[in-house]
């Protein structure tokens, strides 16, 4: 399972905690400001209009350029949880397919 944020919406330090090469961090919340300082764009969410157009382009994506088996895709206003079935594709090629194809 994959959880990919938008841009700006989870930052090093949030409350929810973090993640930081696999070990879950709590929350700092200087870190946190540090790093919202440091964004070069406002915070980017996907419209509730075009939430069914992006799941729809992901699905896409993934099937047709990685030959993906999606089992199981949300897509809401900040992120996106994605399961896909057993593969030999490394995890950043498939995350990047997801990305780029929103």
């Amino acid at each position: 399972m994959l959880t990919i944020t938008t841009y700006g919406t989870w930052l090093r330090g949030d409350a929810r905690g973090w993640v930081d090469d696999g070990v879950v961090k709590p929350p700092c919340p200087p870190l946190e400001a540090s790093d919202r300082k440091k964004l070069k764009h406002h915070p980017f969410f996907f419209s509730e209009q075009k939430l069914l157009n992006v799941g729809r382009f992901i699905g896409e994506s993934l099937t047709s350029r990685l030959n993906q088996h999606i089992l199981g895709l949300t897509v809401q206003t900040w992120h996106v949880h994605l399961i896909v079935g057993t593969t030999q594709e490394p995890l950043p090629n498939i995350v990047k397919c997801t990305k780029d194809s929103v």
